[in-house]
């Protein structure tokens, strides 16, 4: 095929965009977790549960990044290759990334959940996930304490 295939293109195109939508939709996350906290109550809460929603959303396509660029990689027809060190590199950093952000996620809502002040933030959490299908209620109790008060 090669890297003049019009399959290779088009892989190119989703790896970009997908890198584009996912990367970019987490890019502010910390400008929403600011706006909460300024926010108290529901209005607070409301900013953090989108934030989630769409951190959720980006994640599957920052997965897709990895997944294109290993496409990539096969349909290239040898103009690329798993032993060149800038594509390892990637590859180690990418695997290193979706890692420390798995292990600060975890590690920040078992953190968030033993503090002190919890059952305020229990209630919230409680009151938001039946009205949440999308599953972001989950990340509601990390950053309910912006809101309690």
């Amino acid at each position: 095929m090669g890297i003049n295939s019009g399959i290779y293109k088009l892989v190119l195109v989703l790896h970009i965009l997908c890198a584009i939508v996912g990367f970019g939709a987490v890019l502010l996350n910390g400008i929403y977790g600011q706006q909460a906290r300024s926010r108290r109550g529901t209005e607070g809460l409301a900013i953090t549960q989108a934030n989630f929603l769409v951190s959720r959303i980006a994640q599957y396509f920052i997965y897709a990044v990895f997944v294109f660029g290993i496409l990539l990689v096969v349909l290239s027809d040898k103009a690329w290759s798993f032993s060149d060190s800038w594509i390892v590199t990637a590859m180690v950093l990418y695997i290193l990334g979706i890692g420390l952000s798995h292990g600060l996620r975890k590690s920040w809502s078992r953190w968030a959940r033993r503090r002190p002040g919890r059952p305020a933030a229990s209630r919230l959490h409680r009151s938001s996930s039946s009205k949440n299908a999308a599953g972001v209620s989950a990340w509601s109790a990390p950053c309910s304490s912006w809101t309690s008060s």
